[in-house]
C-alpha cells in the first residue's frame, strides 16, 4: 500500500513540475506583454496531455502495473469504478495526493501563481493536465468523479474548488473505512467473515428481511454475507431530505468493498430510484412487520425471508440456555409465557437475569419501549370486591379473564383459531359515564392476569400528517405485541369515532385512519379496551370485532353505601359520626367521585389533626360537585359542614 502512495505522490509531483515547466514567462514583464502572451499561447497550438515519456507518465504507468498485481488493494478497488480512458484517473490522483502530502498543497500554489491558494481547482487541474476540454468534461456533474461521490466541486468554472472525501483517504491510505454519522443517518461496515478467500456462493441480488426488532434480521443478512464471503454495509436512513445524498455514499462505498448494502429506515422517491438502479450492487433490506418495499426497488429479483416471535417453549428453551438453568423452571416457564420477547430481547434480559431475577429483567427490557406502561400490583382475590358493579358486568370480566388465560389452549391446541375471525386476542369496550369504574376495571384485569398495562396517550398517537397516525398506531401495536401490555384506549371515541360521509379530504383521511384501527385491531392477538363515556360515538363496524361490550352503570344508592365504606382504609382514624348511609342516599354522585371525597376529606382531617368526621367529608362533597358542575342539596352540605365545628 505504502508503494502505491509513493507513486501516487510521485505521479502528482511530476506533472506539477511538467506544468510550470511549460510556463515561459519572461523575468519581467508589464500588464500589456501579460496580455499579449496570453493571447499568443490560445492562439498557437498547445500541449495536449502529459509527457508520454515523461516522470508523470512513467509513475502513472508504475502504478498501474503495481494495481493489477494487488488487485485488492484498497486504491485498486476505486481505480475500478473509474473509466480507464480520458483524465478523471489523472484528476483523481492528483486531489488524493494533495491529500496525502501537504506538500504538494504548495506546489498547487505556484500553479495558482499565489502560494495561499494550496487547494485544487478546477483550472489548476486542467493546467496540470495540459487537457482544459477533457477535464471540464470529467468534472460534469453526470461524470464518475462527481456523481459517485468521489470529489465534490464547489462551483462550475475554473475557479471551482475541487475536494476529495476524507473516509475515502482513510480507506486508501489504511485499508478501513471509517464509519459515517450525519442527521440524515449512518453508514457502517461490517468486515467479511474469514472464512476464507475468493468469493462464496452468491446470494440473491435483494434479500428482504422482515421482522420486529430482535427477531435476528441483522444476523440473518450477516449470515448471508458470510455464506458469499462478502463485506455487509449497514445504513441507517433518518427522516431528512438529504437522506438520498446518504444512499448515494453508501452506493459509492459498496462498489468500492464489493459489498452487500444492507438498508434500513424509510425510503424516499430518490433513494429508492438510486438504488433501484444500481444493479451491480447487491442489496439486503431490514424491514418492521408492517414497512414495504417501494415499488420501484421490486423491479430487481428479491428474496424475502419473515422472521418472527419464537414460541413459548423455544423462548424458555433459550431463557434457560441463557441462565444456565433448568427450562421447566416455574420462573422461566412464567418469564418465557407472559412476555412474547424476540431472541434479541432475551439476550439483553438474561444480562440482567443473572442480577435482579428472568421477571424483574423482563420488565426492565419493556421500560421506555411503551408510553404510560404499568405493571399493578396484584393484591389478591379480594382486589375485585373494590370493583362495586352488577353481576352482569362482573361475569362479562371474568368471562373476559378466562379468554385470555386460556386462549393457546382453546385456539391452538383446540383448533378453534382456524374456525373464528376476531383473531386471537381479546378485545373489549367498557362504556359508562366519568367515574363508574372503567379505568379501575382494566387495571384489576392487568392485576389479574400478571400483565403491563399501557394507557394510551392519544396525543402522542394521533398526527395532522398523512399517514403519521397510522404509522404511529403501526409502532405501538408491535411494541405491545412484544410486551403482551393490555393496550387501554381511554377516551376512545376520539380515535374510534363514526365514519362520515366524505364531503371534504378531512373526512377522506378520517375515514382512513378508522379503517386501519379496524383492520389493526381485527390482527392484534393481545388484549384492546376500549373505554368511552357515549356508546354511541363509537363506529358501528368496531362492534363486530369486540368480544366484550361492558357497561359501567351509575351506581345505585346501595351501591354507592358500599363505594363509599370501600374507599377508607382499615388503618385511617374514621369518626363514629359519619353515617356513609346518609351520603349514599342524599348524593348521587359516581364512584370516582366518592373516592375523591373521601381522600378530600382524609387530608383536610389530617390538616387538623384530627379524625375523619362528617363536616370533613361535606367539604370535599362540596368540591367534587364544584368539579362536576352539578347542582347539590347546598342547605344540607352547608349544615353538615358547620356541625361538630
Amino acid at each position: 500500500m505504502n508503494d502505491a502512495l509513493f507513486f501516487v505522490n510521485r505521479f502528482a509531483a511530476a506533472a506539477i513540475e511538467e506544468a510550470l515547466n511549460r510556463r515561459q514567462a519572461p523575468v519581467e514583464y508589464s500588464a500589456r506583454e501579460e496580455v499579449g502572451r496570453l493571447v499568443a499561447g490560445l492562439s498557437s497550438p498547445s500541449v495536449h496531455g502529459l509527457d508520454p515519456r515523461g516522470k508523470a507518465t512513467n509513475a502513472r504507468a508504475a502504478l498501474e502495473s503495481l494495481l493489477a498485481k494487488y488487485p485488492d488493494q484498497p486504491l485498486a478497488r476505486v481505480f475500478r469504478t473509474l473509466p480507464a480512458e480520458g483524465p478523471a484517473r489523472n484528476v483523481f490522483l492528483l486531489l488524493l495526493a494533495w491529500a496525502l502530502e501537504p506538500r504538494i498543497g504548495v506546489l498547487f500554489g505556484h500553479v495558482h501563481d499565489a502560494l495561499q491558494r494550496t487547494r485544487p481547482t478546477a483550472g489548476a487541474c486542467a493546467e496540470i493536465l495540459a487537457d482544459s476540454a477533457a477535464v471540464a468534461a470529467a468534472l460534469v456533474p453526470s461524470g464518475a468523479l462527481l456523481r459517485t461521490k468521489l470529489l465534490e466541486l464547489d462551483r462550475f468554472g475554473p475557479d471551482g474548488v475541487l475536494g476529495i472525501d476524507a473516509r475515502l483517504v482513510a480507506f486508501i491510505a489504511t485499508g478501513t473505512l471509517p464509519p459515517l454519522v450525519l442527521p440524515s443517518g449512518s453508514i457502517r461496515l461490517v468486515a467479511p467473515s474469514p472464512a476464507g478467500a475468493g468469493a462464496g456462493e452468491l446470494g440473491p441480488d435483494i434479500l428482504v428481511v422482515r421482522g420486529p426488532e430482535g427477531s435476528g434480521r441483522r444476523r440473518a443478512i450477516l449470515a448471508q454475507c458470510a455464506q458469499e464471503r462478502r463485506a455487509a454495509l449497514f445504513v441507517e436512513l433518518g427522516q431528512t431530505e438529504s437522506a438520498s445524498e446518504l444512499v448515494l455514499t453508501a452506493l459509492r462505498d459498496a462498489r468500492w468493498l464489493d459489498a452487500r448494502l444492507c438498508v434500513s429506515g424509510v425510503l424516499d422517491p430518490a433513494s429508492a430510484a438510486a438504488l433501484a438502479e444500481a444493479t451491480e450492487v447487491p442489496l439486503a433490506f431490514r424491514l418492521g412487520p408492517e414497512e414495504s418495499l417501494p415499488a420501484a426497488i421490486l423491479t430487481r429479483p428479491a428474496a424475502v425471508h419473515t422472521l418472527g416471535v419464537p414460541p413459548a417453549s423455544e423462548r424458555a428453551r433459550l431463557w434457560a440456555e441463557l441462565l444456565q438453568r433448568d427450562a421447566l423452571a416455574p420462573d422461566i416457564v412464567a418469564v418465557a409465557d407472559r412476555y412474547a420477547f424476540t431472541a434479541g430481547v432475551i439476550r439483553r434480559a438474561a444480562i440482567q437475569a443473572v442480577s435482579v431475577g428472568a421477571e424483574r429483567a423482563a420488565r426492565m427490557q419493556l421500560e421506555g419501549v411503551l408510553e404510560g406502561l404499568s405493571f399493578p400490583p396484584k393484591d389478591g382475590p379480594e382486589a375485585w370486591t373494590r370493583l362495586v358493579l352488577p353481576e352482569a358486568a362482573l361475569e362479562q370480566l371474568r368471562g373476559l379473564c378466562a379468554q385470555a388465560r386460556h386462549a393457546t389452549r382453546v385456539e391452538v391446541d383446540w383448533g378453534f383459531a382456524r374456525r373464528h375471525s376476531l383473531g386471537h386476542g381479546v378485545k373489549a369496550l367498557f362504556h359508562g359515564r366519568p367515574g363508574t369504574g372503567k379505568t379501575l376495571a382494566a387495571e384489576l384485569l392487568a392485576a389479574e392476569l400478571e400483565l403491563p398495562l399501557c394507557r394510551i396517550d392519544l396525543s402522542r398517537v394521533v398526527s395532522k400528517w398523512i399517514g403519521e397516525t397510522e404509522r404511529n398506531l403501526a409502532s405501538l401495536f408491535e411494541r405491545a405485541q412484544q410486551s403482551r401490555a393490555i393496550l387501554f384506549f381511554d377516551e376512545a371515541d376520539s380515535l374510534f369515532a363514526r365514519r362520515t360521509a366524505i364531503q371534504s379530504s378531512t373526512d377522506r383521511y378520517a375515514n382512513m385512519e378508522v379503517n386501519y384501527l379496524l383492520q389493526r385491531i381485527e390482527l392484534h392477538d393481545g388484549i384492546v379496551i376500549l373505554a368511552t363515556n357515549l356508546k354511541g360515538n363509537i363506529d358501528e363496524a368496531f362492534s363486530r370485532r369486540l368480544h366484550y361490550v361492558v357497561e359501567f352503570p351509575e351506581p345505585d344508592a346501595r351501591a354507592r353505601e358500599r363505594i363509599w365504606r370501600l374507599s377508607v382504609p382499615a388503618e385511617a382514624p374514621l369518626s363514629e359520626d359519619v353515617d356513609f348511609a346518609l351520603f349514599a342516599r342524599r348524593f348521587e354522585i359516581p364512584g370516582g367521585a366518592i373516592k375523591s371525597a373521601v381522600l378530600g376529606a382524609a387530608y383536610v382531617a389530617a390538616a387538623e389533626g384530627t379524625a375523619i368526621h362528617q363536616r370533613h367529608i361535606a367539604v370535599a362533597l362540596r368540591r367534587e360537585y364544584a368539579k362536576l358542575d352539578q347542582l347539590y342539596q347546598k342547605a344540607e352540605l352547608d349544615a353538615l359542614a358547620m356541625s361538630l365545628s
